[in-house]
Formats: structure tokens, C-alpha cells, sequence
């Protein structure tokens, strides 16, 4: 019994030192600004920027993958099954950097068929 009155009034100051402040903020005259920490206006700005961050981590990828593709050719022993696995991971790499580098043409080139005059920056 002790215990489940000593918890209901513990909930209860949790919620008023909780709900008190939002209630004095709610009378002020006075308007609350939050600061923008990211410099963020519109949904395109948030795309760009996680556009620009895949960019480098793909640019990543596609070192660590050209590095392995140097590895089978390396290794492959003149194993023609090997090498053109080694051919297929250039390759490919390649084209995943192109797309990369191309990705916010991309983006803009569908936004301005479509009709939007909307922008990645």
C-alpha cells in the first residue's frame, strides 16, 4: 500500500516538472526561436545533402572495389574465369561511379521534365 502512494506521487511531480514549464512558455509574450543547426529550407536541401553523402561513401566503395578487382587479376593464376570476374568488378565499379557522378543531373533533369521548379543544389 506504502509503495503504490509513494509511486502515484513520484508520477505525479514527473509530470508537473514536465508540464509546468511548457505551460509558462505557452503565457509569455515573448516568441521562442529555434536556431537551424543545418541551414536546411526545403526538402531538396536534405536530398542534396544525402546525395553528397552517398557520393562519398561510394567513391569509397568503388577504391576498396577497383583495390579487389587488382587482387583476383593478381591471383588469378591465368585462370580465364578469374579474370573476368576481376574485368566484372571494373566494370561495374566504373558504372557505379558514373551513376554517382551523375546522380544529381539526374534528379534535376526528372524534376524539370515533370514541371517542378525544384532543385537539388
Amino acid at each position: 500500500m506504502q509503495k503504490g502512494i509513494i509511486k502515484n506521487i513520484f508520477i505525479i511531480c514527473a509530470m508537473a516538472a514536465f508540464f509546468i514549464p511548457l505551460i509558462s512558455l505557452a503565457q509569455s509574450s515573448q516568441s521562442v526561436e529555434i536556431p537551424n543547426p543545418l541551414n536546411i529550407k526545403t526538402i531538396w536541401d536534405i536530398i542534396g545533402r544525402v546525395i553528397d553523402f552517398l557520393f562519398v561513401i561510394s567513391l569509397i566503395v568503388a577504391v576498396f572495389a577497383v583495390i579487389y578487382a587488382g587482387y583476383l587479376f593478381l591471383f588469378s593464376q591465368a585462370d580465364p574465369e578469374k579474370i573476368k570476374t576481376a574485368r566484372h568488378v571494373i566494370y561495374y565499379s566504373l558504372a557505379g561511379v558514373i551513376v554517382v557522378f551523375l546522380s544529381k543531373s539526374i534528379i534535376n533533369l526528372l524534376l524539370e521534365v515533370l514541371g517542378s521548379n525544384a532543385k537539388i543544389p
